[in-house]
């Protein structure tokens, strides 16, 4: 195993059930040809994350009962970038001494990625096309050139 993988492998990955509830099925898609805009949970996670980051907020999580496990820290095996990039963020946010605990780095990774989530939620509830409304949103918090 990779030593860059190594540190996150037993750290867990969370979603809130409310959103879970709400809005999974039509994000993540359960086949190969679904139209749903996200292939997997983690590429949901991770875009809250982005979108989080992007709004420079972080928003705390909900207590353990009201939150549904995506997986362990193993699930960025096929995506190492993931680890990199989350560890420059932190890094650049928080200062190094954070980035040498995994635990912490996913903690203010969740935090992120709630801003984006709750971003989301508020976009998808607002329309009738949801997935339309949130694919054309996320370009209205993009840096401009």
């Amino acid at each position: 195993m990779d030593d860059l993988l190594t540190p996150y492998v037993s750290q867990n990955l969370f979603l809130p059930k409310a959103f879970v509830d709400e809005f999974l099925e039509a994000l993540v898609s359960r086949k190969d040809d679904g139209i749903e805009p996200f292939a997997r949970q983690i590429d949901l996670w991770w875009t809250a994350l982005m979108i989080g980051v992007a709004l420079d907020k972080r928003t705390t999580m909900p207590e353990q009962d009201q939150l549904s496990k995506l997986g362990t820290g193993h699930i960025f095996a096929r995506d190492q970038w993931r680890i990199v990039n989350l560890e420059l963020i932190v890094l650049a946010k928080e200062g190094e001494e954070v980035c040498a605990t995994p635990s912490k780095v996913l903690a203010i990774g969740h935090e992120y990625m709630m801003t984006g989530l709750e971003w989301m939620a508020e976009k998808l509830r607002a329309s009738a096309k949801p997935t339309l409304k949130l694919m054309t949103e996320i370009e209205s918090i993009l840096p401009q050139h």
